[in-house]
């Protein structure tokens, strides 16, 4: 059986059947860096949709929460504008709340995803 020496490792040139080996390593070694640049193509992705989702998500219920505290300092006429501030600062919240937990999830599978990769 023929063998090679690479960095003081042999390796077999023929299988038992006597078929050249080194042509199905190489195309293995090819399809594995195939994968590993798509996961990383989905790893970066993954990446800019949280840039994505924190840039715009995560941003609206701030400018509202924002925006309903100015009005709140600025003036308030009656109980019943008070009342719908305080019910606008509580949508703004729970929305912020709701993203962030999808943001939560959605980082989690990507780290799962990442950790299958390695």
């Amino acid at each position: 059986m023929k063998t090679a020496s690479v960095n003081n490792c042999k390796f077999n040139l023929l299988n038992s059947r006597g078929v050249n080996c080194c042509k199905k390593s190489a195309h293995f070694s090819k399809l594995k860096e195939r994968k590993t640049e798509e996961c990383l193509k989905e790893y970066i992705s993954g990446l800019e949709k949280i840039m994505f989702m924190t840039s715009h998500k995560v941003r609206q219920p701030i400018t509202h929460i924002l925006g309903i505290s100015n009005l709140l300092d600025i003036s308030i006429n009656s109980q019943a504008d008070l009342k719908k501030l305080v019910n606008y600062l509580k949508q703004s919240a729970q929305t912020l709340d709701a993203f962030t937990k999808d943001l939560t999830e959605f980082m989690s599978d990507l780290k799962q995803k990442g950790e299958k990769w390695t």
